[in-house]
């Protein structure tokens, strides 16, 4: 028994894995592409050691299975097990600021560690020049073991710095948990990626559109009856280990030096990507609404963090932001309302919605003057 490394300072058995597997949607840079690569279906790497050097590379094996899954086509969902009850054991979130040598910065929003000392101007601050110009965003790593190549002691991740895939998985989790009356550990669910559109301001001043690709979560099956059969087996095959643990939880080992190069080569600062943006307001109801959103804000207090936040989770669609915060002022709490539904197409040409995707900070304040 070794204190701090098998066992912690109650005597309990500390329970880590090792992550082997990647789950991606996305490469980073290579000899032929100097620059990072979305994909819209899912790649499966393992770590391959070679002349001292550790690297990610293709497994063949998974990539296989999972295309003649799909039809011969590539896979845009898998099916995963849960590894813990705790969702954020399961799904680490944070605001994060890597860089190719390390992670500088990392906190909650409201508060952070910076270089080992404590960080008062986090993200929600408005004072953050790293998350202004978009070195700083969010960073999450779901956990888990594929259902179709099981392995104990080892454990797969799946790495993301998208706000929307962010907010929709853990909201699923959420979701889930309260269903399972609290359980998540052995959960077989699925894991899927789907496509949305996305507008932002091209280099030309004119507005274009584009493809995003957005995570989530769900269990599917043909009846309510059938999706609780599959829980409940899958439930009854970590009962034993469920119950050897004792409530002691399954810790993740990655280390934040050795990950920063991928991490920071895969994922673009959000400050070189031409950002979402509303089109010019061309009429008075569009400013009034402007100016009733921020006067709105201005009494509840919110910063230009959390406008830009409400602003992006309802995509950019001002009325459905200040629906949300009429419900807080009748004692609902953010996320209660429901969002808006998609507009009719009226297929007139020229026409267009005030419906965007996601403003960067920057952006937003440009548009909505704050």
């Amino acid at each position: 028994m070794i204190i701090g490394v098998t066992h912690d300072k109650e005597g309990q058995t500390l329970i880590r894995r090792s992550v082997t597997v990647k789950v991606a949607i996305g490469r980073g840079p290579s000899e032929s592409r100097n620059h990072p690569e979305k994909l819209d279906h899912f790649i499966f790497l393992r770590k391959e050691s070679e002349a001292g050097e550790v690297d990610w590379v293709d497994d063949e094996k998974m990539t296989a299975h999972y295309r003649q899954l799909a039809g011969d086509t590539e896979p845009t969902e898998v099916v995963i097990i849960l590894l813990d009850d705790d969702i954020d054991h399961v799904f680490r979130t944070e605001f994060a600021w890597w860089t190719k040598t390390k992670k500088r910065c990392s906190g909650d929003g409201e508060k952070a560690i910076r270089e080992g000392k404590p960080w008062a101007n986090c993200a929600n601050s408005g004072k953050c020049e790293e998350h202004e110009n978009g070195e700083c965003k969010p960073s999450a790593d779901l956990y888990f073991m594929l259902a179709d190549f099981p392995s104990l002691g080892t454990a797969c991740r799946l790495h993301t710095s998208s706000y929307q895939s962010i907010r929709e998985i853990y909201s699923a989790l959420t979701d889930l948990k309260n269903m399972m009356g609290g359980r998540l550990l052995g959960l077989p669910v699925k894991l899927f990626v789907r496509p949305e559109k996305n507008v932002y301001t091209g280099k030309d001043g004119k507005d274009k559109t584009g493809t995003k690709y957005v995570l989530g979560l769900e269990i599917r099956a043909d009846s309510l009856t059938k999706m609780l059969e599959n829980v409940t087996e899958s439930a009854k095959v970590f009962a034993e280990l469920r119950k050897a643990m004792k409530g002691k939880q399954i810790e993740i080992v990655e280390d934040d030096d050795a990950r920063a190069p991928e991490i920071a080569s895969e994922f673009v600062s959000v400050g070189s990507i031409a950002p979402a943006q509303l089109p010019p307001p061309s009429d008075p109801k569009v400013d009034e609404e402007i100016a009733k959103f921020h006067a709105l804000c201005d009494e509840m207090g919110l910063n230009r963090a959390n406008r830009h936040f409400l602003l992006s989770r309802h995509s950019g669609e001002i009325s459905a932001a200040m629906a949300e915060l009429e419900g807080l002022k009748t004692g609902q709490r953010l996320g209660d309302v429901a969002p808006p539904q998609e507009p009719e197409k009226t297929g007139k040409k020229g026409k267009t919605d005030k419906k965007v995707s996601h403003d960067s900070p920057a952006q937003s304040e440009k548009r909505f003057g704050f």
